[in-house]
Order: structure tokens, then C-alpha cells, then sequence
């Protein structure tokens, strides 16, 4: 019998793939840079905006998870980080001129994607 989706599990497997995300703007800044924005992302420069964005990406998936882990406030930290995503997401896509387009679209689709799935998540979880 189909019990439905398990949104607790979805917003789990964004946050897994947060820490991932996080980790790789921590230690290779210049890459993740250049992966999302081009060669003006893979710039000395740019490695500090980068690995700043991978702190926020841990401090909100350490939050997320330890909600999940005290069933603490699931539906707060979901919302939290789809709003995160959706503004990577519009950011991206408003960069449409200065990104590659297959970059812009790719990137802008898992961010909104993301922040889909976990802005319904957090509905269907209540608070």
C-alpha cells in the first residue's frame, strides 16, 4: 500500500545534500564557484563569497537536521531553506546574461527544485 511521501525524509535528503554542497564550498571554493557562475565565480576573489555560502549551507542543514532529530521545529527549518533556495534560484536566473545558459538553467532548476520540495514539506509537516 502507497502510504504517500515521506516529507520528513525529503527535507533529511535536501539537508544531506546541503552538508554535501557545503563541505565542496569550504574546500574547493573555486570549483563550486565556477560550477555555479563561470569563470567570474572561479576567481581568488570569489572563493570568499563561495566559502561563505558554504557556512550558511551547514549552519542550515545542522539546524534542519537536528530538528529532524528532536522532532523539534521540521516545518520552520523547511521553510527556512526552501526561502534560502529560492533566492539562489531567482539570483541565478537573474543572472541570465553573465551565466552560460546551460549553467543558469541547471543550477536555477535544483535550486528552485529544492526549494520546492521543501516549501511543500514544510505544508505538509504543519507550523
Amino acid at each position: 500500500m502507497n502510504q504517500g511521501l515521506d516529507h520528513r525524509h525529503v527535507v533529511r535528503i535536501v539537508a544531506a545534500g546541503r552538508v554535501a554542497i557545503g563541505v565542496a564550498a569550504l574546500v574547493a571554493p573555486r570549483f563550486v564557484g565556477g560550477t555555479w557562475a563561470g569563470d567570474g565565480g572561479s576567481g581568488r576573489s570569489s572563493s570568499v563569497m563561495v566559502r561563505a555560502l558554504g557556512v550558511r549551507d551547514l549552519a542550515l542543514a545542522y539546524g534542519t537536521l537536528r530538528a529532524l532529530e528532536n522532532n523539534s521545529d521540521v516545518a520552520t527549518w523547511a521553510r527556512m531553506c526552501a526561502a534560502v533556495d529560492g533566492g539562489d534560484a531567482i539570483a541565478t536566473v537573474m543572472a541570465r546574461g553573465a551565466l552560460p545558459p546551460v549553467r543558469r538553467d541547471l543550477i536555477g532548476l535544483v535550486a528552485g527544485g529544492a526549494a520546492a520540495l521543501q516549501a511543500t514539506a514544510a505544508d505538509k509537516l504543519g507550523g
